[in-house]
């Protein structure tokens, strides 16, 4: 590297720069291991940079080899100045847009538009940067369009024949048969030295009662931003005494009466017509109770299941009504049941499952032993990657008290089914110690003995020295 830049030096070459991004290479697709480094580069003499002074070197994006294309430009700076852009860029691409594409694509939204996009967005999607979910801008739409109006600041960003910027009642949108494509923003139709309206191209462009009601307009002297208001408040902002919106209060679904929570819970008649198709059974009325009360009395003297389809059911019809009232769903009684009643199976399946992996607490908890007899239990843990095993054996009487314990720690075991064979190994061992122990210390009595681990019982009875079973059970362990 140092021979390279004496190189450099030698033949007095000189780094050129860039422009837009800083590297020229990188590597990896990750964030954590993505590398990029200005490794290419353009290097000339003095002479060369005096007869092109106006060059421009540009690394541009790549798209197959991990190195940026560079493109130098002996007339960049120039160009830019002449023309902004440089037209040959241009004509390396192949044009996709015809020309009337192109001028569609370049034309302002429409009302027609705008409204069919919010019309066609998902309602419950996530709320954007102002917080509001489409759902309120789609309840709200038809009021915002014929409530709100431009307040004219300096008028660039007010459409004249799109947009309603025009004062008094009715419509606020300028009503030309023809569009001037030449006049497009209000501010082009104020006079910039005097701020004032500009009547010879207003007069030319629209009608008379158009232009009248633009010229009864106040400008503002402070040049400040247009601001969208409310029409109906001299204020500018909605209240809700300057409009009158009619709230549809009633179910949606039944159509009956007003939707409130003992309709929800309990009077709704197609809530009803569901619970007597699942056979759920009605508590009895006794003429005073509410609503909420006679609901609480139902689902108190249901079972869990009809518990189940109770509270899948109020959830499922408001679900379904949502859907009617945003999406235009059309509802439909007898798919509503098949849905709860398909979702109480699933439910019922998994519970079922469950309970084949895991036992109940009962079927886990301890039993002493009878009166006379030491429940030995015994365990064992395995480790795969060091092969060892450790045993533990616990003896306890009938009252739950610990009479003996061991642990044992067993190396080269080969699986863990032989590390509970060794855990019941050692448990009888523990035994025949025990009863060694017992013809030492008369007072003690190990006679009966139940041996046990996590699955069940392995051997239950009389363990006096003079046994059979345990003699042959010692002469088998130490052979």
């Amino acid at each position: 590297m140092n021979e390279f830049q004496m190189t450099l030096e030698d033949c007095g070459l000189n780094d050129l720069g860039y422009i837009e991004r800083w590297f020229t290479w990188k590597c990896g697709r990750f964030l954590a291991t993505n590398i990029r480094e200005r490794l290419d580069r353009e290097v000339v003499s003095l002479n060369w940079v005096n007869l092109y002074p106006s060059y421009q070197l540009e690394h541009l994006s790549h798209s197959f080899s991990d190195h940026c294309p560079i493109l130098l430009d002996t007339m960049g700076r120039q160009r830019t100045l002449e023309t902004g852009t440089d037209e040959r860029l241009f004509e390396l691409v192949e044009k996709r847009i015809t020309a009337d594409m192109n001028e569609k694509l370049l034309q302002n939204f429409t009302k027609e538009e705008i409204t069919q996009a919010v019309k066609l967005k998902e309602p419950l999607k996530a709320p954007g940067i102002d917080g509001f979910p489409v759902i309120f801008f789609q309840s709200v739409w038809d009021l915002i369009d014929k409530g709100i109006l431009w307040r004219i600041g300096n008028g660039a960003s007010i459409n004249i024949w799109n947009d309603p910027w025009l004062p008094r009642a009715g419509n606020n949108r300028i009503s030309a048969q023809q569009i001037n494509p030449n006049w497009t923003t209000v501010n082009q139709l104020i006079e910039s030295e005097t701020n004032t309206w500009n009547k010879d191209l207003i007069y030319n462009i629209v009608d008379e009662d158009h232009a009248a009601r633009i010229f009864s307009i106040l400008l503002s002297e402070a040049n400040s931003e247009d601001m969208l208001v409310w029409k109906h408040e001299g204020t500018g902002e909605y209240s809700v005494k300057s409009r009158s919106l009619k709230v549809e209060v009633n179910c949606p679904i039944c159509k009956a009466a007003p939707e409130d929570s003992d309709h929800l819970l309990w009077s709704c008649g197609i809530l009803q017509q569901i619970w007597a198709s699942l056979k759920i059974k009605i508590a009895p009325d006794d003429g005073f109770s509410s609503c909420k009360s006679r609901f609480v009395n139902t689902f108190s003297i249901a079972d869990n299941h009809n518990r189940q389809l109770i509270a899948i059911s109020i959830w499922a019809l408001w679900y379904r009504r949502n859907k009617l009232i945003y999406e235009g769903v059309k509802f439909s009684l007898q798919e509503l049941l098949g849905f709860i009643r398909g979702y109480g199976h699933e439910i019922y399946l998994s519970q079922e499952n469950l309970r084949v992996f895991y036992r109940s607490p009962e079927t886990e908890r301890w039993n002493p032993p009878e009166i006379g007899f030491i429940k030995i239990n015994f365990d064992a843990t395995f480790k795969v990657d060091s092969r060892t095993s450790t045993t533990v054996v616990l003896a306890r009487d009938s009252k739950g008290e610990v009479v003996g314990a061991e642990t044992y720690l067993f190396e080269d075991v080969v699986d863990a089914f032989v590390a509970e064979a060794r855990a019941c190994e050692r448990a009888i061992l523990f035994h025949i110690l025990w009863l060694w122990k017992e013809e030492e210390d008369k007072s003690l009595d190990f006679g009966m003995m139940e041996f046990r681990n996590q699955s069940g019982y392995w051997w239950k009875g009389t363990g006096r020295p003079g046994s059979r079973v345990i003699k042959f059970l010692a002469r088998f362990l130490w052979l």
